[in-house]
């Protein structure tokens, strides 16, 4: 602020200088038209000249008023007489030096006028080349580093200071150093006191704050902070409210980019997701189309070597675990094309109103198909109807019932137990094996997620299972959940969907 006021004061003498120059060389022009016999009109045109030109390159006003009032001092010493005195003859004459005063006056006023209008149009003209400029940069920008580069290059021109920026990544993490400008490049420097900064900004609504060195003017985005832009505390002399208004301006500009960069970065990262996900599924659909027909052929073959073997022999066991094998791999393929459909939003459902006995009967009766394990059951004394595809919700309860199998030895059992309100109808299945670790239960039913068990059987797994049951009961508008069993040993299954009230019997 010192040197600004030093600056001023300085400006002011310069002016006042160029204004006494400017009517010692009117006096002088004036005293050539009086040699030469012209009127005094003449010269008072010449001293309202000096003034007009005062007024335009000196310091606005100030010097304007200080030509008007000399030029009249000047015109009454050197050409009224008597010549070479202030003191006046003719009453005439002070009627001359008012007009003369209030002309110059007046000639002064609308030329400071001018030169003001002149200087914002021109002014607003540059403010606005300068955005037009930082836009066109920040248009060519390909990341958040480019648009901080381009950005701190943008102000420099416009400032003529060192400035650095912060910005966060294209994932919205904060930089732990800042941009400066160097003669050669760029630098990066460290930010003291990072955590703390990162802190600050979630939180902070004014459009900049003062830190050790630097004000720190925020990037802001439509929802957060996306920067700062940092100008040297030694410079505060140039921040005054019109460099303010454009460095907001600016400030505004990059903000878009920034946002218009993560959005590019946000797009760019799905369709690539998208992409990778529809070839994943498109390869296990062609693999499981491959797959189902030979495990069909092995499966019927087996049954057909089993009928004619003593179940004693040894050929039998091996038969009947080549038998296991392939039922288990055909379950898996019948799996991932029920996963690929889900997904691909290609599986119809047919939902109409369908007895739950029903429902969990028919998945017993496969599961038992695949394992001699015995299956506790307790379903409501009346009948439960539900609104659901019932192909569906088989298929549930019967990879719910598998993965309990997997999980569990062989010497235990497995319950399932069905419950309902008026709203609502509640299935369980329990196991009696070594239950869930606790870094398992939050991200069982992800896709291709296996947990840690130890079990012999659990190793069969691949993590399909639990993400199709998921994505069938979800459908259905309802839920499932994993937890470890509070009675004793093991883990609990347990999904629930709306049930049709209209038929709720007491």
């Amino acid at each position: 602020m010192k040197q600004k006021g030093v600056r001023k004061h300085w400006n002011l003498i310069v002016s006042i200088l160029q204004s006494i120059f400017l009517l010692i060389v009117a006096s002088g022009i004036g005293l050539l038209f009086q040699a030469w016999n012209f009127k005094e009109s003449n010269i008072v045109i010449v001293y309202l000249l000096a003034v007009a030109l005062s007024a335009k390159y000196g310091n606005g006003h100030v010097a304007g008023l200080f030509s008007a009032v000399a030029s009249t001092f000047l015109f009454n010493y050197f050409f009224t007489q008597p010549y070479y005195s202030l003191n006046v003859n003719e009453a005439g004459y002070l009627v001359t030096f008012l007009i003369m005063t209030c002309v110059s006056f007046i000639i002064s006023t609308l030329t400071v006028q001018m030169k003001q209008s002149a200087k914002i149009a021109q002014k607003n003209a540059d403010e606005k080349q300068v955005l037009l400029e930082l836009m066109v940069e920040l248009n060519h920008a390909k990341d958040m580093e480019d648009v901080a580069k381009r950005s701190i290059v943008s102000f420099n021109k416009y400032l003529h200071i060192d400035v650095g920026c912060i910005h966060l990544d294209e994932q919205g993490v904060l930089k732990d150093t800042y941009l400066q400008k160097s003669e050669t490049g760029f630098v990066y420097k460290e930010i003291a006191e990072y955590d703390d900064l990162f802190l600050f900004l979630k939180d902070y609504d004014k459009p900049y704050f003062v830190t050790e060195g630097f004000y720190e003017f925020l990037i802001k985005g439509s929802k957060e902070v996306l920067g700062i832009m940092r100008i040297p505390i030694q410079n505060s002399f140039i921040l005054d409210n019109n460099i303010l208004q454009v460095l907001t301006s600016m400030l505004d500009c990059i903000a878009l980019a920034m946002e218009r960069i993560q959005a590019d970065a946000k797009h760019l990262k799905f369709k690539e997701e998208a992409n990778a996900q529809r070839y994943r599924a498109n390869l296990l659909r062609a693999i499981s189309h491959d797959l189902r027909t030979p495990l069909a052929g092995i499966m019927g073959t087996c049954e057909m070597l089993k009928k004619m073997l003593d179940d004693k022999e040894k050929e039998y066991e091996l038969t009947d675990g080549i038998y296991k094998d392939a039922q288990w791999l055909y379950s898996l393929v019948e799996n991932i094309l029920s996963l690929t459909k889900l997904q691909e939003g290609k599986m119809q459902m047919s939902c109409q109103s369908e007895s739950m006995d029903e429902i969990v009967g028919v998945a017993l009766y496969q599961f038992e198909k695949r394992s001699e394990r015995e299956v506790k059951v307790q379903l409501p004394d009346d009948i439960v109807i539900v609104d659901a595809d019932a192909k569906l919700l088989e298929q549930v309860i019967l990879n719910l019932l598998d993965n309990a199998n997997k999980h569990t030895p062989k010497d235990k059992s497995i319950s399932i137990y069905v419950s309902c309100s008026k709203t609502e109808v509640k299935v369980c299945v329990e196991d009696e094996g070594e239950g869930i670790a606790e870094q398992d239960i939050s991200r069982i039913f992800e896709m291709f997620y296996t947990t840690s068990s130890k079990h012999s059987d659990a190793s069969m797994g691949i993590g399909l299972g639990l993400t199709i049951c998921k994505s069938i009961i979800e459908a259905h508008g309802g839920s499932i959940y994993a937890e470890n069993r509070e009675d004793g040993d093991g883990a609990r299954f347990s999904f629930v969907i709306p049930r049709k009230e209209n038929v709720y019997v007491e």
